[in-house]
């Protein structure tokens, strides 16, 4: 059983909100969450453990207050709690100098209801508490009401609107839709979770985004380690990238009319998933032939780090890339790395996802992959 957090910083945080007496410091915050269980149906009518600990300066910096609760979850698996009125375990809230620098709020539950705590999600507190903070200053302090109308941020516009500070400036946010999760994807806040792109952008693998229960499918064509993602075996987390650009090239050319490249047997080149680059280096390392051969003139292209796509991974460009209109392939044959025979190399025709083996001093198109 445990409190269900969403990557990249989303909770199910239906409301955190302050409460002020007076022109005093914040006296407390709300924190309101539903509690689902580890197979995401909700926890009803349970008395749930929950600590919270304020960390100063970042998500790991110094714990100014800690606090617990115990509080019960309703029919729908929601409950309340005000953060500041909880039995304190260290530190004291109303001395808490919330215009002090940032702070960071550390959710712990104990679904059992004790206090064997397990983390599960640190968040930035925004600018609720402080605009409290700004709120309780005395008028002395803010002579110039123009300046202190600049450093207290907008007015909202609509009930329900969030308003948080990008780092430059206020951003206000609508009210999202009901039941939507707030979620920080790349140094914004949205309803909704967070664009494949944006999350891989953050330094996410396609591997944990895909765990997190995104569709496989919604992977392909995006941008990753200079390429477009074109395969993944989320059970090894395995994949390859293939380049947005082609070039074309012959598999291997005939040396001074000898036959010696384009008619002698590589060996070793398989037609297996992720097998491209041991199959390029085959090809490069066929001795007196290092420069009629298609990885030379991938290398000066691509650059030395692409390898030629074996004919599985040409299959699976087509099947995820060039199907769904992704990639800019042509309706033509591309060059793989496997090997057919001593004078034929396998290529994959886009016009409709045949393989063909074509004699090796063809011209054909060329795409470069990069394994992860």
């Amino acid at each position: 059983m445990s409190l269900r957090s969403i990557p990249s910083a989303a909770v199910y945080l239906l409301a955190l909100a302050p409460w002020a007496a007076g022109a005093q410091s914040p006296e407390a915050f709300r924190y309101q969450a539903v509690a689902r269980d580890g197979g995401g149906q909700l926890v009803v009518n349970t008395a749930v453990g929950v600590q919270f600990q304020l960390h100063q300066g970042s998500a790991g910096g110094t714990v100014v207050y800690a606090e617990t609760h115990s509080p019960t979850t309703n029919a729908q698996g929601l409950f309340t709690v005000a953060v500041g009125e909880g039995s304190p375990t260290s530190g004291t809230f109303s001395t808490i100098d919330w215009s002090a620098g940032s702070y960071f709020v550390e959710v712990g539950l104990d679904p059992a209801g004790g206090t064997a705590y397990s983390t599960i999600g640190v968040q930035q507190l925004l600018s609720v508490p402080y605009a409290l903070q700004a709120k309780g200053a005395s008028t002395a302090q803010h002579a110039d009401t123009a300046q202190y109308a600049q450093q207290a941020g907008p007015p909202g516009n609509a009930p329900g609107e969030i308003r948080y500070w990008n780092g430059s400036a206020w951003v206000n946010l609508p009210l999202g839709p009901s039941g939507q999760s707030l979620t920080s994807c790349g140094g914004t806040l949205q309803w909704g979770p967070c664009a494949v792109q944006t999350r891989l952008n953050a330094g996410e693998t396609p591997c944990q985004i895909v765990n997190s229960g995104v569709p496989l499918d919604s992977l392909w064509g995006k941008n990753y380690l200079g390429g477009l993602i074109a395969y993944l075996d989320p059970n090894t987390c395995q994949g390859f990238v293939v380049t947005g650009n082609e070039t074309v090239s012959y598999w291997m050319e005939d040396s001074g009319g000898t036959g010696v490249c384009d008619q002698t047997l590589v060996g070793g080149t398989s037609t297996a998933l992720l097998t491209g680059p041991a199959n390029s280096l085959a090809i490069a390392s066929l001795p007196g032939c290092d420069l009629t051969n298609v990885i030379q003139e991938m290398s000066y292209v691509f650059g030395p780090s692409w390898s030629l796509p074996s004919r599985d991974d040409l299959l699976a460009c087509y099947t995820n890339l060039f199907l769904h209109g992704l990639g800019n392939f042509q309706p033509t044959a591309y060059w793989s790395s496997s090997e057919a025979s001593s004078s034929v190399a396998w290529a994959v025709d886009f016009n409709n996802g045949n393989s063909i083996g074509w004699s090796k001093e063809f011209y054909l198109n060329v795409r470069g992959v990069k394994n992860f």
